[in-house]
């Protein structure tokens, strides 16, 4: 990547990250959103994002029936990049999932300072 911002000290980059992040709700990862998509530009822009644990620290998870296998991965990954921050989340459970769920969120229990869950269809 030659260009301008490949020249930018990576303190200019953390605040242009911290300025392209939404700061209002709870994220999900989606891979055209901040701040994944901040780690599909170049290696370095990856890596200087996945250093900056403020940017993971509000996650909206939403685990079911399908693909559970996947989406924890995903997941655990997101919150891998926290390193040990306090940790904001909202989650929707269905049915089958809160196993995984709890099986995902017991490395981070120390973490979480705000924990929202909403459990849907549990009607059979």
């Amino acid at each position: 990547m030659n260009s301008f911002a490949s020249s930018l000290p990576t303190e200019v980059l953390c605040n242009i990250f911290f300025l392209s992040f939404p700061h209002t709700g709870h994220l999900t990862p989606e891979p055209q959103s901040s701040p994944m998509l901040l780690t599909r530009i170049c290696r370095r822009w990856r890596e200087i994002s996945e250093d900056i644990p403020s940017l993971w620290c509000k996650l909206s998870i939403r685990l079911d029936e399908t693909n559970i296998q996947q989406s924890a991965f995903c997941y655990d990954s997101w919150l891998k990049r926290t390193q040990g921050h306090c940790l904001s989340l909202k989650i929707i459970c269905f049915k089958y999932s809160c196993s995984s769920l709890r099986s995902l969120l017991q490395p981070y229990t120390d973490q979480i300072s705000s924990l929202d869950i909403t459990f849907g269809n549990f009607i059979e």
